[in-house]
């Protein structure tokens, strides 16, 4: 097994990535055998249909490790990611959902990064400003969160901008806190 995963990463070196892919997959494919519930096997297995760009594959072996590995909060927001940003990347609800999980999570800047992407496809998203506002308060100074956090501010001021007063004024004073 050791020589396998040795000439995978040989040829991964000099960019053969058909020899690459096919020698792991084989390796991959005799140790799931011996133990179907191979942590690091199965993980790789899954990575290995997601660069073959095999979407429903990889979906259905990362529900299957899912099935073992149910406390794995990493595989739940890689299923999440393929399932719902794979499948229909304009949808900026999919992206929207993420964002708040990832955030859940406590994982801030890839949450940042995904409240960007909602902003990107759909402009004055509140609940997308609110997270990137959030987000971007807890890595003030890392990330470009400063920026980010006065650029929702922003934003967000103008949206609410055509409320009556007593809304903007309770906007304002949350925003300012």
């Amino acid at each position: 097994m050791a020589l396998y995963e040795q000439i995978t990463i040989a040829a991964l070196d000099v960019e053969d990535f058909e020899l690459a892919q096919d020698e792991a997959q084989t390796v991959y494919d005799s140790i799931l055998e011996k133990d179907a519930t191979h942590l690091l096997a199965s993980k790789r297995q899954i990575v290995l249909l997601k660069e073959r760009n095999k979407t429903e594959e990889a979906i259905a072996a990362m529900t299957e490790y899912l099935d073992t590995y149910y406390d794995d909060h990493e595989g739940w927001i890689e299923l999440c990611n393929m399932e719902l940003i794979i499948l229909q990347p304009a949808n900026h609800i999919w992206y929207l959902k993420y964002a708040e999980i990832v955030y859940t999570l406590g994982n801030w800047s890839l949450a940042m990064k995904h409240y960007c992407k909602v902003l990107e496809l759909c402009t004055d998203n509140v609940r997308a400003l609110y997270g990137l506002q959030l987000c971007a308060s807890k890595l003030t100074g890392a990330d470009h969160g400063g920026d980010l956090h006065a650029l929702a501010t922003e934003r967000l001021l103008a949206v609410y901008s055509k409320q009556p007063e007593h809304v903007r004024q309770l906007v304002q004073d949350y925003l300012a806190k």
